[in-house]
């Protein structure tokens, strides 16, 4: 082999070898990336947790996720896209919230908090989320026995068995979800018995509890409820909060 030829080889493996090392080093910098990334949502999954159990809420799992790639350089200005956090099976003294999932945009948190220090100054400048509560678990709470929801669109069918003087039946009908401040009710607009003309006092026993409704529990960083609808075998409950410090 000449002397040209072997210099062409060495330049090549010079090449080749640099080649390497470049996508070493990148293939390094995002597993690093995704760390940095991963310890960010440890520990602002943490605080909604102690954020829940602050309002006397207790979740069985929360998760969080911060947007935007790659995640050190927005450590380094400590701005971040946003992201989002959920919390599972909230439990509270009058009601369990199947999930409360929530987006946060134009999310801060100083560079020190992912380098161990205590949690401060993490802020959102907008919180938008649901909370989730099953119809079985909205039935439960409602106060007339053996009721049962079931969903239909945008209202909610209903059953439960009521005696009452001398009447007794099961009563079924048809009513519509409502929001009254942090109070989800439900308003009757259809009431049968199988045929049976169902007495006006046996109506009121039947609309006073739903009417009464059940309270949704204080969400975390003061979300505000602002709209409700039915979905499917739930109740969604939507919620908004701006300007939100996320460590308390």
């Amino acid at each position: 082999m000449s002397r040209e030829a072997r210099r062409r080889r060495r330049g090549t493996g010079c090449l080749g070898a640099l080649v390497a090392l470049l996508i070493l080093l990148l293939v390094a910098g995002v597993v690093v990336d995704r760390i940095a990334a991963g310890v960010a949502e440890r520990r602002l999954a943490d605080e909604v947790a102690n954020a829940a159990r602050q309002q006397n809420a207790e979740p069985a799992g929360t998760s969080a996720e911060i947007d935007g790639v790659p995640f050190l350089t927005q450590v380094w200005s400590g701005e971040y896209d946003g992201g989002r956090v959920g919390l599972r099976s909230l439990r509270t003294p009058d009601l369990t919230i199947a999930n409360v999932d929530i987006d946060i945009d134009q999310l801060t948190v100083p560079r020190d908090v992912l380098f161990g220090a205590e949690p401060h100054d993490i802020n959102a400048a907008k919180m938008r989320g649901a909370a989730t509560v099953s119809l079985t678990e909205l039935a439960t709470r409602l106060g007339l026995p053996g009721l049962k929801i079931t969903g239909n669109g945008t209202r909610l069918k209903f059953t439960a068995p009521v005696e009452f003087a001398g009447f007794a039946a099961q009563v079924e009908g048809d009513a519509n979800v409502r929001l009254d401040g942090s109070r989800v009710w439900l308003e009757v607009v259809a009431l049968r018995a199988a045929g049976l003309t169902v007495p006006a006092q046996v109506l009121d026993r039947v609309r006073r509890p739903l009417a009464g409704g059940v309270t949704i529990p204080p969400l975390p960083y003061n979300l505000r409820l602002t709209g409700i609808a039915v979905n499917g075998d739930t109740v969604r409950v939507n919620a908004a909060a701006d300007n939100v410090s996320l460590v308390r």
